[in-house]
Parts: C-alpha cells; structure tokens; sequence
C-alpha cells in the first residue's frame, strides 16, 4: 500500500514521501522506520485524517523492537480520529515489559478520548499495580484515564491513589476524580488535604474547584491560606475559581 498522498489539496513534496516509503518496504532498516513514524508524528496535521497511513502504521505494532511499537502507538496518537480506530490495538501493547512502550501506549490512549473509553480498566489496572514503581507511567495513566472518561466504578480505585506514595499520582488522581462523576465529592475531605503539599496543591485547589457548587465551602480556610498565598500564579488563579 502507497504512502504517497496529499492531504486535503496539498502535495507532500518528494523528500517527505521517499521517508515515508520506509513503512511499507520489508526490506527497510529499523532506523529508517523510526525516522517515517517521528515524520508522521510531526506531520499529522499537514497529513490529515489519512486512513491509509494509519493502517500502515499500526502494522509497525507487531514489531519486534521496541522503539518501533513507542513510535507506532505515538504516531497513531497523533492521526486524530483514524489513528483512534486503532485503540484496541494500541491497548494491547500496555502488556509489553518495555516502560517506554507502556508509557506511549497509556498517553495515546488518553490522546484518543472517548474513542478509548472501553479500555478504562486497563489504565485503572496499570495506576492501581502494587508493583509497580514506575510512577511517570502512573501518573500518565490516571490522567490518561481522566481523559477517556472513566465512570463511578472506578472512583474507588482512584481515590485510592490519593494515599500513594507518590506525590504526583496522588496530584493527578485528584484531578481524575472530578471526571468520574458525581461521586467524586465524597471525596472532597481527601482532595482537600493535598492542599497541605507543595507538589500537590496546584492539582488539590484545580479539582477542589470542579466539584458541585458547595463541595468546597468547608475548606475555604485552607485554599485561601495555602492555594491562594501559594508562589505559584497558577496555583492562586486556581484558588479563585
């Protein structure tokens, strides 16, 4: 299958096709590979909704090496809705051992929004992991998560996250709750309490202040003596939502 098109009216000029040729030949080093799908990546607008592409991409997930899968999932990531076709398939790689495949895997996910939202589980299963210590990849889930809309059910796990020893995924699953539903509110006390962390308020008064009108109010005290006299400009322009 050809790579060779133009997008909506614009010619890709011949350099940009003779790199792109690279995902469909057998025969082409990993490297040249490498270079097609970082080239997709930083094209995808001129690009366009490319079906074709994208199926020629996600055959690069079969790849034996991993660079090549990170780049694969990172480059249908960036394919917009036709890339998001792919994401069972893209959720397939987060079993891989390798952290940077799991890492593109997760963020792609979340990059596909709604259109990955079955695969929620999967990304609960990979932040809520005992043993896992790769706390880069569980922060990104539990974002990736907020961000494909998860449901109540998984209010539990997250707000188990709250208590993790990370900083940063207890920042991140502050923010993932309020994207949960409604029952994200029984919660307030815990969220509120972040307030208390450097590292965590930003997130704490940024959640504390999506939640329904009055979930707050018993904890105006803390957001005005931490969140709204904090250094930070973003963390006190979140303090007055």
């Amino acid at each position: 299958m050809s790579v060779q098109a133009g997008t909506g009216g614009i010619p890709l000029d011949s350099n940009t096709n003779d790199t792109l040729s690279a995902l469909t030949n057998k025969e082409a080093h990993f490297e040249a590979v490498l270079i097609a799908l970082r080239l997709v990546s930083s094209k995808a607008e001129l690009l366009g909704n490319h079906q074709g592409l994208a199926e020629v991409v996600s055959a690069h997930l079969a790849n034996k090496k991993p660079e090549v899968v990170a780049a694969a999932v990172r480059s249908l990531g960036s394919l917009g809705d036709v890339g998001a076709r792919y994401a069972d398939h893209v959720a397939a790689v987060i079993r891989w051992p390798n952290a940077s495949v799991r890492l593109a895997a997760v963020e792609t996910l979340g990059r596909f929004g709604r259109a990955a939202a079955r695969h929620a589980s999967k990304l609960v299963k990979v932040a809520s992991d005992p043993k896992l210590q790769d706390d880069d990849l569980k922060v990104a889930a539990v974002a990736a998560l907020g961000k494909v809309g998860g449901d109540i059910t998984q209010v539990p796990s997250v707000a188990s996250l709250l208590s993790d020893k990370s900083p940063y995924v207890q920042g991140a699953a502050c923010l993932t709750l309020t994207s949960l539903g409604p029952f994200a509110e029984e919660h307030a006390q815990s969220i509120a309490e972040k307030l208390q962390q450097d590292e965590t308020r930003l997130a704490a008064a940024t959640a504390l202040a999506k939640l329904p009108a009055g979930s707050a109010k018993p904890f105006v005290k803390d957001i005005v003596s931490k969140a709204l006299c904090d250094v930070d400009p973003e963390t006190r322009e979140a303090a007055l939502e």
